[in-house]
């Protein structure tokens, strides 16, 4: 049965399946990929399928037994490799059906080489984008059990924040800082950080303090606030501070470095860039409806935005859906 290529010597379970794939469907829509190129005139082809046995005889691999040679000379070698997947969310952000599918097709191939001891696949993933894959039914998701969810909380932003200002000289000699005690005592990073900054933008006894205005304002719908944007907003009130010197502006009041006026001038750029790289670029197709919020009250409903974007109930859900 070995010799007439009915059965293999390695009868491992994959390769069991793979010969009664094989067996049960004939063709596939996407067979394979070929290229060559070089100054010997080097050439390949990848082929999507287990070779038959005449081209087993041949020399042919799939690229499942491919990846468990690799993963047999790595575990020899006493070598680990790790494949990273970041910034998915930006991969197919033109076509959502795409997305959807190629991201579905990539956990499935997680599960597929789990079996694998030295090759890892490591995914990062935004919550809202796991979401949407998921909503339909994804079979593949109950059998995902190693995840960790990153989280933010507004003290380990707040320590982002101060761990970057410490490093700055000027800074710590100015406030006389003691490097060892603030990185490891949380209200000795509150108190430098309301030393650089005013304690409130909008002065008020029902008025929240400054860190916690700044987060209000580059939460996204789930509430959650990205570090990137925290740190865009800080790097931008150093902008308009510099501005504000620049044109004899500046209006800071006792030992702060930062002004209630450069922070309130850094919530326009902040927006402007969140809207054009991330609404925009992610929801192409409701651009027009969010343009149309310009100018209009930060807190609506079904209604009021029904007479804003001038449609029924239904459909302004829907677009709330999206």
């Amino acid at each position: 049965l070995v010799d007439a290529g009915i059965i293999y010597e390695d009868r491992s379970l994959k390769r069991l399946i793979n010969s009664a794939r094989q067996f049960a469907k004939k063709l596939i829509n996407f067979e394979s990929l070929e290229a060559g190129g070089g100054i010997e005139g080097v050439h390949g082809k990848i082929t999507f399928r287990t070779p038959s046995a005449e081209n087993k005889i041949l020399g042919y691999s799939s690229v499942d037994e491919l990846l468990e040679d690799l993963n047999e000379f790595l575990t020899e070698q006493k070598i680990n490799i790790w494949v990273l997947f970041d910034r998915l969310d930006v991969a197919f952000d033109q076509d959502p059906e795409l997305e959807k599918n190629a991201l579905r097709a990539l956990f499935k191939t997680y599960r597929d080489i789990e079996d694998l001891d030295a090759i890892y696949l490591k995914i990062f993933l935004r919550d809202d984008i796991w979401k949407r894959i998921t909503d339909e039914g994804f079979r593949e998701s109950s059998h995902i059990t190693r995840t960790t969810t990153i989280f933010w909380s507004p003290q380990s932003l707040l320590n982002l924040i101060i761990l970057r200002a410490i490093k700055n000289k000027e800074i710590t000699d100015k406030f006389f800082v003691d490097l060892e005690e603030v990185q490891k005592n949380h209200q000795k990073q509150i108190n430098l950080y309301y030393q650089i900054y005013p304690r409130q933008v909008d002065v008020g006894e029902k008025q929240s303090d400054t860190f916690d205005w700044i987060l209000n304002r580059v939460r996204d719908g789930l509430g959650n606030a990205a570090p990137r944007e925290v740190i865009h907003f800080h790097n931008e009130i150093v902008k308009c501070e510099n501005e504000n010197i620049a044109i004899g502006q500046r209006k800071v009041e006792g030992d702060n470095i930062f002004s209630r006026l450069s922070i309130k001038g850094a919530t326009a750029e902040v927006s402007k860039v969140k809207t054009e790289q991330n609404l925009f670029a992610e929801n192409p197709s409701l651009k027009n409806y969010i343009i149309k919020l310009e100018g209009k009250k930060a807190e609506q409903n079904v209604e009021t935005l029904s007479m804003v974007w001038e449609t029924i109930d239904e459909e302004t859900k829907k677009y709330l859906q999206s």
